[in-house]
């Protein structure tokens, strides 16, 4: 059987089920990296009062910029953000480090965020929800109402935009960002794995 001449690449039959998968999302490459955990290495989140997940996006044409959240990127300490865990952008070839990073952005760019996990029976959902001031609020931390659903076409500090739940390689909505710097946590992960980042827009 044919699977998008992945054959030399393949270690194991799982790695096959997910570049299935991911070629099937359009998002070339994600393949390359294996499942990360195995099923209930993560805590179980506590989600807020919706956890359906937002529409499943496709990537824009348009975008520039995309940063991929999924547990296999681990923690960083980057001076002077502190931690950050959990996201980094997608590389020209599809692929994505396994080391969280600090988003750098112009304002041209045309920015998304993609849920990077391959799915499975149990989903894990991602989402990125801007915080009300530039910087950290300490944990744990209620993130409004408004920010459960997609929200905003616009990146800012004031807590007004989100991507809302991501199912498993989905796309958010396309977003814009003034200069400045802009702090951004997982709805549900940020207060159980700190997953959070900083993106830093040049004009």
């Amino acid at each position: 059987m044919r699977i998008c001449r992945i054959a030399a690449w393949c270690v194991s039959v799982a790695w096959i089920s997910a570049i299935a998968l991911l070629g099937c999302a359009r998002l070339p490459h994600y393949g390359v990296v294996p499942d990360p955990l195995p099923s209930g290495a993560l805590p179980t989140p506590t989600p807020g009062s919706s956890a359906t997940p937002s529409a499943c996006a496709t990537q824009a044409p348009t975008a520039t910029v995309i940063i991929v959240i999924s547990s296999s990127i681990t923690a960083s300490n980057v001076a002077p953000y502190g931690g950050i865990n959990g996201y980094t952008v997608l590389n020209p070839d599809g692929s994505f480090g396994n080391v969280a990073t600090v988003i750098n952005a112009r304002t041209s760019d045309i920015i998304q965020f993609a849920n990077g996990e391959s799915g499975g029976p149990a989903s894990i959902l991602h989402s990125a929800a801007g915080f009300p001031t530039a910087a950290f609020p300490p944990v744990p931390y209620d993130f409004p109402t408004a920010a459960q659903q997609q929200a905003g076409n616009a990146i800012t500090n004031g807590g007004t935009w989100s991507t809302g739940r991501l199912g498993s390689l989905c796309f958010s909505q396309p977003l814009t960002a003034a200069p400045g710097t802009y702090y951004f946590g997982d709805l549900d992960y940020y207060n159980l794995e700190n997953m959070r980042d900083v993106i830093v827009v040049s004009p």
